[in-house]
């Protein structure tokens, strides 16, 4: 989580608002891709991206256990929530920070994810048969 703090705060400069349950099922879907690999989860490089509009943003490679070899690649893509609800609610967020802080934080901004992701696997090794 403080990789993913450090990307937030250093390479997007926003806040994200993350619908609940999204973390837990990325998780559960990590565990299950992993399960019929070597080292399991141990084994893991998992390389997460923002889509957003009309791009895809890489924002950080994580070796889930830097002591072990990884066996497979999981590249997870978040998506931003385009829709123009989201839009209105973006402005009431920045607008409710800004009277509760200071008025110097007009320029913050929030990203608001959506419930979609994708999550694919690349194996980095070949069974011998």
């Amino acid at each position: 989580m403080d990789a993913l703090r450090n990307v937030r705060e250093k390479l997007l400069h926003c806040e994200l608002l993350i619908p609940c349950g999204l973390i837990m099922k990325v998780s559960e879907d990590i565990v299950r891709m992993s399960h019929s690999e070597p080292c399991g989860i141990r084994g893991c490089i998992l390389y997460i991206n923002l889509e957003e509009k009309d791009k895809c943003q890489h924002l950080i490679k994580l070796p889930l256990d830097p002591s072990t070899v990884a066996t497979f690649e999981l590249h997870l893509t978040l998506k931003e929530d385009v829709r123009s609800v989201c839009h209105i609610k973006k402005f009431f967020l920045t607008v409710s920070g800004c009277l509760q802080e200071n008025p110097s934080s007009w320029n913050f901004s929030w990203r608001i994810l959506c419930s979609g992701f994708t999550l694919e696997k690349k194996k980095l090794y070949r069974l011998q048969s």
